[in-house]
């Protein structure tokens, strides 16, 4: 029987992350400025979307069209330098979350003290001070109570993720590197975790 729940996560993590591709769609429903996720149950099994995500990754910023998230070893902890390919840069995070100091991980992490400095897409987790990704309450069904029956969809707006850079807000690169010219529609995505019930 965990086969078949494995099968239905895998699947349902697959859809996904293909659901939440920038469609023309999404602008209509969401608004220009926001992404579309929707997320449909195609198992026969009801599902929960879970309303959280993982910890928030400092971005290494070159200049307000150049960032990427960092490899570790370019990243340094104590002064927020790092690097992006061989272009220098410095660490930042969204709002006035620090992408240095005692709790980022390694300057992998932002540290917070307060959920205002995470953003309006993170929470901060205070046992650790570390900003975590919050999923938005759905655009539709509404009122919608996480637990999705099979054959429905649910469709979730996602704002825009950003850094604090030299007292700019930039777009940052969430699941990649964004490089002069890219589109922020060209670079990565939030992900929703997904469990069968």
């Amino acid at each position: 029987m965990s086969h078949i729940y494995r099968s239905i996560f895998i699947t349902l993590l697959a859809l996904v992350g293909l659901a939440a591709m920038n469609f023309p769609a999404g602008a209509q429903e969401c608004g220009p400025a926001r992404r579309e996720l929707t997320v449909t149950n195609a198992s026969t099994q009801p599902i929960w979307i879970a309303g959280g995500g993982g910890a928030l990754r400092s971005v290494c910023v070159v200049s307000d069209t150049e960032s990427c998230l960092a490899d570790s070893s370019t990243i340094n902890a104590s002064t927020g330098a790092c690097q992006c390919g061989t272009d220098n840069g410095t660490l930042a995070c969204p709002a006035t979350s620090q992408p240095t100091g005692p709790n980022t991980n390694g300057g992998l992490n932002c540290q917070c003290t307060t959920d205002s400095d995470c953003a309006p897409t993170a929470q901060c987790n205070t046992s650790v001070n570390e900003c975590y990704f919050v999923l938005p309450a759905a655009k539709r069904p509404s009122p919608f109570n996480w637990k999705l029956p099979p054959s429905h969809s649910a469709t979730f707006c996602l704002a825009p993720a950003s850094v604090t850079w030299n007292s700019m807000t930039i777009p940052s690169a969430v699941c990649g590197r964004r490089r002069r010219g890219q589109s922020d529609d060209d670079r990565g995505i939030y992900a929703a975790a997904i469990s069968a019930l």
